[in-house]
């Protein structure tokens, strides 16, 4: 009745009673245990549900459980409408969860309310039929978003040059920036060591929900750091430290007295000859180069008599750099240098048959041709 059982030793205080005992007083004689103290176990206490969110491009997680250890409840999950093989951009998907007491533990009375920071809402369908058994949970997750990917800075935070005004906010196709100064300068002062501190905001279609940690970069900065991107990822602070402000560096241009030279009949070399202008007072000046359209490029050594070689027809680059000083930063100027192939020395084409009589039928001869004069290992063909 009602739910609850009467046991035999209750209906046998009922008779010697007597039949005019109210039914209230028997139920109140009646000792009727709690669910939570039948089943026994340890209360869980964690809320918070590990899965990944949704991120355009990824591939959708199919497990899910307790945040932390110890793991105090499971779970099993299936998306809603099927599991895609990669999530599609633009898209809000919902999760349904059934998680279950891990041995040992029971749920609360009432459950918990459950989290997940990068959900949108997550909601208990229904309340567990008993402590220990499973709950259902529905998870719905914000809009896909692609994961931001351009991560250098310095065309958007110039380092700081004694006299320059700092750079306090920006923009980007994939997030806005704040960036607040170490002691809030006006105008840079030299010698100063100065702290960005980079807000960064995420635009409507990106996220930094997986972004690394220390990710991003700035190549005048002494260290860049940032935290991995998490939760929604709607923000990150990246912390910059750059070396301390000198003098707006003077511009540096770099010449060479030859710009080509031709095969040798051995190999692509050739000492240019190189010098510059410009850059700070007493910076030393040393040279590298890279390969353009030519390969194997390279300097017998990194001052201005370096002799430069190459293993095929093109072009090289070199960067001239000047050397920091007490006032001025570090500066660089390219220059580029044009290995030709050499021109060969006449051909002369000869043939054992100069001419032939009409035979009757045809104009047809083989006239055995071949060659003399020209250069190197190409071969002969005949048009």
């Amino acid at each position: 009745m009602f739910g609850t059982r009467i046991t035999a030793r209750s209906l046998r205080l009922f008779k010697v009673l007597g039949s005019g005992l109210s039914l209230a007083l028997l139920f109140s004689l009646i000792s009727v245990p709690s669910a939570q103290a039948a089943v026994g176990g340890t209360l869980i206490g964690h809320k918070r549900i590990a899965l990944t969110a949704p991120v355009f491009g990824a591939t959708p997680s199919t497990t899910v459980t307790d945040y932390v250890s110890p793991v105090q409840f499971t779970g099993t999950m299936t998306w809603e409408g099927g599991t895609p093989a990669t999530f599609a951009a633009s898209t809000i998907y919902t999760a349904k969860i059934t998680l279950t007491p891990a041995s040992g533990y029971q749920w609360p009375t009432p459950v918990p309310a459950f989290t997940l920071p990068a959900a949108t809402s997550v909601t208990i369908d229904a309340p567990p039929v008993s402590t220990i058994s499973s709950v259902s949970v529905t998870v719905v997750f914000p809009k896909t978003t692609q994961t931001v990917d351009l991560l250098t800075l310095q065309a958007f935070v110039p380092a700081p040059v004694a006299g320059a005004t700092p750079t306090t906010s920006f923009s980007r196709s994939q997030y806005n920036g704040e960036v607040a100064w170490s002691g809030s300068p006006s105008t840079f002062t030299k010698d100063v060591v100065y702290t960005a501190t980079i807000t960064l905001t995420a635009s409507a279609v990106r996220t930094f929900y997986g972004v690394g940690t220390n990710a991003f970069s700035h190549m005048g900065a002494t260290t860049v750091t940032n935290p991995a991107g998490s939760g929604a990822g709607e923000t990150l602070v990246v912390t910059a430290v750059f070396p301390a402000a000198k003098l707006t560096t003077p511009a540096l241009t770099a010449s060479s007295v030859l710009i080509s030279a031709a095969y040798d009949g051995t190999s692509f070399t050739a000492t240019p000859s190189f010098s510059t202008s410009g850059g700070s007072v007493s910076g030393a000046v040393t040279y590298t180069v890279a390969n353009g359209t030519a390969t194997g490029c390279s300097l017998s050594n990194n001052t201005a008599s370096a002799t430069l070689t190459a293993l095929t027809a093109g072009t090289c680059l070199i960067t001239a750099i000047k050397a920091a000083d007490s006032d001025y930063f570090a500066t660089t100027a390219q220059l580029s240098f044009i290995f030709y192939l050499a021109p060969q020395s006449p051909l002369i084409v000869s043939a054992t048959t100069t001419s032939f009589v009409y035979d009757g039928s045809a104009f047809s001869v083989a006239p055995s041709f071949s060659t003399t004069g020209g250069a190197g290992t190409g071969a002969v063909t005949y048009t």
